[in-house]
């Protein structure tokens, strides 16, 4: 009698914890039906436009920056400037690349 018991009352919170996963399930499902589907596509393309298209403006600037620097400062300042900036950005390329 007691196993009879016993063994309906472990049926019984199979049934409820079962029940509540059951639940579990379903609030999930409401809530995924509620909020809307993360956007990663846009996100990408977002990522490309700042990174990407924004290329050209920083073309257009570095050549501004370049022509100042090349009449406020002499020819040959200027030269021995832009070989140290050449020959440092080389060597960084070559011991990474």
């Amino acid at each position: 009698m007691t196993g009879a018991i016993q063994d309906l009352g472990w049926m019984v919170i199979r049934f409820v914890e079962q029940l509540g996963q059951l639940a579990l399930f379903a609030a999930q499902i409401l809530r995924a039906i509620v909020t809307p589907p993360p956007r990663v596509r846009l996100f990408i393309d977002e990522l490309f436009n700042l990174g990407v298209l924004s290329l050209v403006i920083i073309c257009v600037c570095g050549t501004a920056v370049g022509m100042v620097l090349f009449n406020r400062v002499d020819q040959s300042r200027f030269r021995r400037v832009v070989f140290a900036i050449l020959f440092g950005s080389g060597v960084v390329l070559l011991t990474r690349g």
